[in-house]
């Protein structure tokens, strides 16, 4: 049959189609003419149990599984779909979140095919001698997005689509979860520099080159009329003399010189450092974050031991200096007093879509349940864009969390 006449048939939007069919060819080569592994109903419940989801979606997951399994049509979607997915770098955000020919139970299938990734994933970590209590933890995620989707979609079970593409790093082994965050082992993305006095302890954030600045000192882009300077760094055998960032979040326009001989480089712009991602979910306390942080550098020394990451860094809207008052007494405002802030660029509106799982035409009709949703509408919806921001915690201060190292530079 061909993939385009199935999508027809399946009544799928015209519109999608396109991103639908790339690597079609290939699923349908590759279809098993017997019954599909993982939609077998034994295998689901291994997985769901793995995932830890939540009691109440097993049945459910396996009925559907049931039903996919004894319908040609829907065997070829699902078998494409996880394929899309996983194995090939198909474009699967731009696939549709409903689908006709499932209705209601269109986010149990992304489900369904995100759990069908466990084997795989575990293979994979077993041949990097990943820990078992690692590799299942990771998996937690999929109950996260499971309630993000519960929000989004009047407490209907199901993955979004626009989280597949996160979930593709799982069983590449690009991704794992370590006590209360998610990491990745990468070149620092920010390319901003350290550097740290001999006799003070004092430390400094270089910003890099060429990035345009606001009137208060936050990244702003080119064409926007709301720019004001440009950062600059130059460097030589004795110096660097640039544009830094308070740890406060923003950059000060007045070019800083510092003297190499008592100053030392603590993080460079190709530095490894742990990518930190903040999964759904609060209970940030100080010794939650600690111990996170912690136990993500003892596991990335043991599994990857020919790497030194010498970091934490993070870029999110978690990090927005608007919120550090606003939320004052809060486990966030307590983690950005921990970390040194640097400006990022920011679309506005950064946030909303985390906290509230869904767009609404009105934002003044979003709920106001929590001090967090509070903050975060009164600066939007009274004409505030909402900033991201970035943040770097050096390794070498693990043992002085706590202590809100970084709060002294530049104040």
């Amino acid at each position: 049959m061909n993939f385009d006449e199935l999508l027809k048939r399946l009544e799928m939007p015209s519109e999608f189609h396109e991103a639908m069919s790339a690597y079609a060819a290939e699923s349908v080569a590759t279809l098993p003419q017997g019954p599909i592994e993982f939609l077998d109903p034994a295998t689901v419940r291994l997985h769901h149990q793995y995932a830890r989801l939540a009691d109440e979606l097993q049945e459910p997951l396996v009925g559907l599984a049931t039903r996919i399994d004894g319908d040609l049509l829907l065997r070829l979607l699902c078998w494409h779909l996880h394929h899309c997915i996983f194995l090939y770098d198909a474009p699967i955000d731009k696939w549709p979140e409903c689908l006709p020919c499932l209705g209601d139970d269109s986010g149990l299938l992304f489900m369904l095919c995100v759990l069908a990734m466990i084997p795989a994933m575990q293979e994979t970590h077993e041949a990097m001698k990943i820990p078992p209590p690692i590799s299942r933890d990771t998996c937690l995620q999929i109950r996260a997005f499971n309630e993000a989707y519960k929000v989004r979609y009047d407490g209907l079970p199901g993955t979004p689509v626009s989280k597949l593409m996160w979930l593709r790093q799982h069983p590449r082994g690009k991704i794992f979860r370590v006590g209360r965050f998610e990491f990745k082992l990468i070149h620092q993305p920010a390319k901003v520099q350290c550097w740290r006095h001999d006799e003070t302890g004092e430390t400094l954030l270089f910003m890099p080159p060429g990035l345009l600045f606001d009137a208060d000192g936050f990244v702003v882009p080119a064409g926007s009329g709301q720019a004001r300077w440009q950062s600059t760094l130059v460097e030589d055998d004795s110096t660097i003399c640039g544009t830094v960032a308070s740890p406060l979040g923003m950059a000060m326009s007045a070019v800083t010189t510092i003297e190499k001989s008592v100053w030392r480089r603590v993080l460079g712009p190709e530095d490894y450092v742990l990518d930190l991602h903040i999964p759904e979910g609060g209970g940030m306390t100080p010794a939650v974050v600690a111990e996170s942080l912690r136990a993500a550098f003892k596991f990335f020394d043991t599994c990857f031991p020919d790497v030194r990451p010498l970091a934490v860094q993070c870029r999110s809207w978690i990090f927005n200096t608007q919120l550090e008052t606003r939320l004052a007494g809060s486990n966030l405002a307590s983690f950005m007093r921990e970390v040194y802030l640097f400006p990022v660029m920011s679309s506005g509106d950064d946030g909303l879509l985390f906290i509230f799982c869904r767009d609404y035409d009105d934002w003044t009709q979003a709920p106001r349940e929590t001090r967090l949703q509070r903050a975060l509408l009164d600066l939007y919806c009274g004409g505030t864009p909402l900033r991201c921001g970035g943040m770097v915690f050096l390794r070498e201060d693990l043992a002085r969390f706590g202590e809100q190292v970084y709060r002294g530079s530049l104040l």
